[in-house]
C-alpha cells in the first residue's frame, strides 16, 4: 500500500501544471501562457496572444525570435515585436505584470498589469487586472 502511495505521488509531482495571466481592460485582451513541457521550463513563457474589441487578434508572440521575459525588480514584462506579413506592418508588444497581488484573499491572484503597444506610428500604455490562470490545481 505504501508502495502504491509512493509511485501515485511520483506522477502527480512530475507533471507540470499550465499557468499563466488571463488580462482585461480598456477593450483589450491578452492571454499570456507558460511552457508545460518541463525541458523548456515551465516558468517560460510561451505564448502572448492579445486581442482588442474593435480589431481582433493584434499580435501573437512565441518564443525564440518575437517573445522575451524579463525579470524586474516589482514585475515580470514579457515582450516582442510582430510582423504581419499580408500587410507589412510591425507592432511591438510589451505586457508589464506586478510580481505582487492586489492583496489576500479573493484579490490573492489578481495583479495590476499595463500592455504597451507600438504600432502605426502611435503608442498606447492600456492599464490592465489580470487573472493568474492555473490549467489545473494541484
Amino acid at each position: 500500500m505504501k508502495y502504491v502511495a509512493i509511485v501515485l505521488m511520483s506522477l502527480v509531482s512530475s507533471v507540470a501544471m499550465a499557468d499563466g495571466y488571463r488580462c482585461e481592460g480598456q477593450g483589450y485582451r491578452v492571454k499570456m501562457y507558460n511552457n508545460v513541457h518541463r525541458e523548456l521550463g515551465t516558468r517560460n513563457a510561451a505564448v502572448l496572444i492579445v486581442s482588442s474589441d474593435s480589431e481582433g487578434t493584434i499580435a501573437v508572440l512565441k518564443p525564440g525570435t518575437d517573445l522575451t521575459k524579463i525579470n524586474h525588480r516589482d514585475t515580470w514584462e514579457f515582450e516582442g515585436l510582430t510582423h504581419e506579413v499580408s500587410n507589412g506592418q510591425f507592432a511591438y508588444t510589451s505586457l508589464i505584470v506586478d510580481k505582487e497581488a492586489k492583496g489576500p484573499g479573493a484579490l490573492a491572484d489578481i495583479f495590476d498589469a499595463r500592455l504597451i503597444l507600438n504600432a502605426d506610428k502611435q503608442r498606447e500604455v492600456i492599464r490592465l487586472e489580470c487573472v493568474k490562470y492555473r490549467k489545473s490545481d494541484r
